[in-house]
């Protein structure tokens, strides 16, 4: 078996040492649950960190800043693309790689999620990412789709960006 599991009290599903969130129904995993003795942290722990206003959007394609530093990361063409760490280039996967702002040690999975393009801007989607994803305070199910809006806030792992777009002119609430 190698690696110790963690076990979700709600679903029952075999999650992976360390993660915070059951990869499998989205359920905040429990402090000193993994039988190796590391300790987990549960999501809802996370304060958000608070950015005054709007960002401004780039001209064309997506931007995302850090929450803190309000450092940015802008990726400027439609093709999908996920958020994570570039540990190994890859020539199937675009990665963003995250590491500018500590992506590694807030827990953030070298393929964490998934952005594409929309005819309304853009989706994000979690990868089974070890450590979850939050989408203003919504924890997201693993490989659904969920829509993105200007000014939206993730949470990768304990990272917290801010998104940046211009949304498309008479899209529809």
């Amino acid at each position: 078996m190698g690696m110790a599991e963690l076990i979700c009290p709600v679903c029952r599903s075999n999650n992976t040492s360390g993660a915070t969130v059951c990869a499998y129904c989205g359920t905040a995993l429990e402090p000193g649950q993994g039988s190796d003795g590391l300790a987990t942290v549960q999501v809802g722990d996370i304060k958000p960190i608070p950015v005054a206003g709007k960002l401004p959007p780039p001209k064309t394609g997506i931007a995302f800043y850090e929450a803190e530093t309000l450092e940015g990361i802008v990726v400027q063409d439609d093709l999908p693309f996920v958020l994570g760490r570039m540990v190994i280039e890859e020539s199937d996967v675009r990665v963003v790689d995250l590491q500018r702002f500590g992506a590694y040690e807030s827990g953030v999975s070298q393929k964490h999620a998934m952005v594409q393009k929309t005819a309304d801007g853009y989706d994000l989607t979690d990868l089974a990412s070890s450590n979850g994803t939050r989408l203003d305070g919504q924890v997201l199910r693993v490989y659904q789709p969920y829509p993105l809006k200007n000014g939206s806030r993730l949470i990768l792992g304990r990272l917290q960006l801010v998104v940046a777009f211009q949304e498309p002119t008479g899209r529809q609430e």
